[in-house]
C-alpha cells in the first residue's frame, strides 16, 4: 500500500514547495541546495521532511513500486508484464521527481539501485 494519500493536498510531505535538506535526492542536479549523497541513506536521516502524520522519506531515497499499471492506473492486476508505476523520486534525481504526482514507467523486472520499496511499520521498533 503506497502512504501517498497521508498528504493529498501537498506535492510533498511537508508542504508545495521543495526545501533543501528535506530529502535524499540530488539538489545539485536541480540547483536547490548543496546535497548529494549519491546512494540510499538510513530511514530518518532527513527528519525534517517527515509527514504531518510523522511519516519518514516519503520523497526521495528510493523511487517507490507501485501496483497501478502506468496505461492504466486503475489496473492492479498482480499478473503480466506490463509497466508499473513507480513514484517519489530517488537519490539520483533532482527536486522535480520527489514528488506524487510525478510518474515513472519501468517494467516489473526492472532491477536498479534507485528503484526499491517504501517498507513502513506501524509503531516505533
Amino acid at each position: 500500500m503506497s502512504y501517498f494519500y497521508m498528504y493529498v493536498g501537498c506535492t510533498r510531505p511537508w508542504g508545495k514547495e521543495y526545501l533543501t535538506g528535506f530529502a535524499n535526492i540530488d539538489e545539485i542536479m536541480g540547483d536547490v541546495g548543496p546535497h548529494y549523497l549519491q546512494r540510499t541513506s538510513a530511514v530518518g536521516i532527513y527528519p525534517q521532511g517527515n509527514s504531518r502524520q510523522g511519516i519518514s522519506d516519503l520523497s526521495g531515497n528510493v523511487w517507490e513500486w507501485c501496483l497501478n499499471s502506468y496505461q492504466d492506473p486503475g489496473n492492479t492486476a498482480l499478473s503480466g508484464t506490463f509497466s508499473r508505476v513507480l513514484r517519489g523520486g530517488s537519490w539520483y534525481r533532482f527536486q522535480g521527481h520527489a514528488r506524487a504526482s510525478y510518474r515513472l514507467s519501468r517494467g516489473p523486472g526492472l532491477r536498479y539501485g534507485p528503484v526499491g520499496f517504501r517498507v513502513c511499520c506501524a509503531s516505533p521498533i
